[in-house]
């Protein structure tokens, strides 16, 4: 759902067929077809097509929104391939600093790069210095002895 919708536009208590749905939103039919293996409710199916009330249309759309801003977990980033919450491959961490810093200026700006464990495409996850201990501390392996990266 990276388009964005005005579901306002949508009655509560008004059915719309998937042309209507489409037409009104201003997406494709397609797009409309693939929301119902992904939860979107069907009120009614004939072979004209299928029925959606506006009040389904709109709860579907929050679920979906509230979805996709489930934050990661500590040393956790989301892949932008397999579009899953994972860690790191620990061989492939690197830690890039931009040379920009932070609000008050004591805090640097990192980005740490690596492979997904899952599909292996590259991630990048954004830190700061202060927090890139934190971070590091999921992945035992990356820190050396002393317990510095």
């Amino acid at each position: 759902m990276s388009k964005n919708i005005n579901y306002q536009l949508l009655r509560n208590y008004f059915y719309y067929n998937v042309h209507e749905l489409a037409a009104i939103l201003g997406i494709s039919r397609t797009t409309v077809r693939n929301w119902v293996p992904r939860g979107l409710t069907v009120i009614r199916s004939e072979k004209n097509g299928w029925y959606f009330f506006g009040n389904d249309v709109k709860k579907f759309h929050k679920e979906e929104k509230r979805k996709s801003k489930v934050k990661s977990p500590i040393g956790g980033v989301r892949c932008g391939s397999c579009k899953r919450i994972t860690k790191f491959n620990t061989s492939t961490i690197r830690l890039i600093e931009t040379g920009k810093y932070f609000g008050n200026g004591r805090n640097k700006q990192i980005f740490i790069k690596g492979n997904c464990r899952i599909c292996g495409s590259r991630c990048v996850s954004f830190s700061s210095s202060n927090k890139v201990g934190e971070f590091l501390s999921q992945y035992p392996k990356y820190l050396n002895i002393d317990g510095s990266t």
